[in-house]
């Protein structure tokens, strides 16, 4: 019986890392599914149209972003919607290269969220949480595949009704600690600093930028071998535009020792990225002083019980990049 364990053991293990190579190289497009589903069957065909490639997260990764309001802005342009939700730079790094091979695009825009690129580097294991959970997050910290199958497991559960989509949290009209993300719970459950701690790089999420800073400079030489600009897109976190965002963050469980997040000179995140890369050709932009300007109780940006940008948020970003294209489009 122990033979046959180990052998069974040896054999998951072995299977494991062969996935795990298949998935690193991209032998396999992994993520054909998102996009055929987040772009129209001519604009993924190589015509002589110039095109523009987005990489992103859940930001980015839906039909109602601000990819195809860009679109709508630049009708001889193909925009190229390649993000993926729950994606990271450690995924972008396998990802880019073909996607950036196939298409050949002319601008590539990578988008970050404060929120939670970070966290996907490094998960929290001292945190309130289950150690079962821990044990997860450490596997999956060292394994994109395992990632890639938590993330096919979400689809199916959310398919199946078994957890809530993400439509559920963003039509609830007024505030609830109760309706919020049961997810963005979960993470402030684990890290409840995580907000102030990416914002300000504190508490080590100043090395784990460092490695978001090393795998931008990867995608920056890919851009720069295809004769492609980089542009580099930070989406800042709810608690950085005001006060009564960052309330609702304490209410859900985010921590914060000052009011320093959302001071517009205190975005440390984007100030460490564009020095550590100022010898690059990169574009790094956030929009976190124009939502100052223009977030208000009648005019809210993102949705009340998710941390996502609603509709007004997603035109406002693709206006706030259009300028930008136009000088990179000429």
């Amino acid at each position: 019986m122990i033979k046959k364990i180990f052998l069974l053991s040896i054999s998951v293990f072995f299977a494991l890392g062969i996935a795990e190579l298949v998935y690193r190289m991209q032998w396999f497009d992994f993520y054909s599914t998102e996009l055929q589903a987040l772009n129209s069957k001519d604009g993924l065909l190589v015509n002589g149209r110039k095109k523009i490639l987005v990489l992103g997260d859940s930001f980015s990764a839906d039909t109602a972003s601000y990819v195809g309001k860009l679109q709508l802005l630049f009708p001889p342009f193909d925009f190229i919607n390649a993000a993926i939700p729950g994606t990271g730079i450690r995924e972008t790094k396998c990802i880019a290269k073909n996607r950036i091979e196939r298409f050949k695009p002319s601008v590539v825009i990578y988008q970050i969220y404060v929120g939670n690129d970070l966290f996907d580097i490094r998960k929290p294991l001292d945190g309130n949480i289950s150690m079962t959970r821990k044990i997860f997050w450490w596997l999956t910290d060292r394994s994109l595949f395992l990632r890639y199958i938590n993330y096919k497991a979400g689809q199916l559960k959310n398919s199946l009704g078994i957890n809530p989509i993400h439509d559920q949290y963003r039509n609830e009209e007024k505030f609830s600690p109760k309706e919020f993300s049961n997810r963005e719970k979960l993470l402030l459950q684990a890290e409840p600093l995580l907000i102030e701690n990416s914002v300000l790089l504190k508490n080590g999420r100043e090395v784990d930028a460092e490695e978001l800073v090393d795998g931008l400079e990867e995608l920056s030489k890919l851009t720069r071998n295809e004769n492609a600009q980089l542009i580099v897109l930070l989406i800042p976190h709810c608690a950085q535009v005001n006060e009564d965002y960052l309330n609702k963050m304490v209410s859900v469980g985010a921590q914060f020792t000052s009011n320093a997040v959302f001071q517009k000179n205190n975005f440390v995140l984007y100030s460490f990225i564009k020095e550590k890369l100022k010898a690059e050709q990169i574009e790094i932009l956030h929009p976190l002083q124009l939502f100052h300007q223009i977030d208000s109780s009648g005019n809210l940006l993102y949705y009340q019980n998710d941390i996502h940008l609603n509709t007004k948020g997603q035109k406002v970003i693709a206006d706030f990049l259009s300028s930008t294209l136009q000088n990179e489009l000429r």
